[in-house]
């Protein structure tokens, strides 16, 4: 649900809790678990949102981080017991697709402004191609070794 706090119950807040969330916990949890024995890359999708929030979307900027930090919690077990898999998160910009779109309708009906008018000011977004792209550059090539990366439409940038 796309709405300011105020808006919210505790089950809309928590939707992204409970399903991104939720799923990256299991997914990086398994990949600890049972590695491939020949190493390999896990990717969470984080969110742009993790790194300024997001006041609309109720719990979704929260749980973006959480992804991030799982990911994070997972590449130090990973390295501590000597596990050779890489644990990487992606955080995409707002895109003008999908559930990101619902964002850019909404911010910019908050704004007063178009949503062309919105998405130019947000900056530039990525297209699902070029996520994919993105993506699949992160997993095939080794000298993507920081724990997590910005995605806009200029491409991935390192974060700490």
């Amino acid at each position: 649900m796309i709405a300011p706090l105020d808006e919210h119950d505790w089950d809309t807040f928590s939707v992204n809790w409970n399903v991104d969330v939720r799923q990256a916990f299991h997914f990086v949890q398994q990949a600890l678990r049972t590695p491939p024995p020949n190493g390999g890359v896990v990717v969470t999708m984080s969110s742009g949102a993790a790194l300024g929030g997001s006041p609309m979307s109720g719990g979704y900027a929260g749980a973006k981080a959480m992804v991030r930090f799982i990911s994070a919690y997972a590449a130090e077990e990973a390295t501590r017991r000597a596990i050779p898999v890489r644990f990487v998160a992606v955080l995409p910009h707002i895109t003008n697709f999908g559930t990101g779109r619902l964002g850019v309708r909404a911010y910019a009906a908050r704004a007063g402004i178009t949503e062309e008018e919105f998405t130019e000011r947000a900056g530039a977004t990525a297209t699902p191609g070029q996520v994919a792209g993105h993506v699949v550059d992160v997993i095939a090539d080794g000298s993507y070794s920081a724990p997590a990366y910005h995605l806009t439409s200029d491409g991935l940038r390192p974060l700490g």
